[in-house]
């Protein structure tokens, strides 16, 4: 079983941030926006029928190593985790800053603007 703590969730995140650039703000596949409370899609399948990431922390997990079909296509953060019992084992300070990423981007927020206040509120 894997183990990830605060600083590789953080590394990854970083990455994957500069990647998509600053402004980048996150719609859930099929839709025009993505909005609180609406189901969580973590993984999907592209017009190839191919398994991609989606959100913020799928694009994390499988950036992680975390084999994609491993990872459920919809669910909350404490969902999926839960889900990679025996594959993956997050530190409380990383499960926590997983779920404000992904509320953060759920609120209309940029993926940098959640890897962000994700990184400053998760030290407190």
């Amino acid at each position: 079983m894997r183990e990830f703590d605060f600083g590789d969730v953080m590394s990854v995140a970083r990455s994957i941030q500069e990647e998509v650039g600053f402004d980048f703000r996150y719609v859930t596949p099929g839709m025009n926006k993505c909005e609180m409370y609406q189901l969580c899609v973590n993984t999907y399948l592209d017009e190839n029928n191919q398994l991609k990431p989606s959100c913020i922390v799928g694009t994390i997990l499988v950036r992680l190593g975390i084999d994609i079909e491993s990872i459920p296509m919809y669910g909350s953060v404490e969902d999926v985790l839960t889900s990679l019992t025996g594959i993956a084992r997050f530190s409380p300070k990383a499960k926590k800053t997983l779920k404000l990423m992904q509320v953060i981007q759920d609120n209309g927020g940029t993926w940098h603007s959640a890897v962000q206040t994700a990184y400053s509120l998760s030290s407190i």
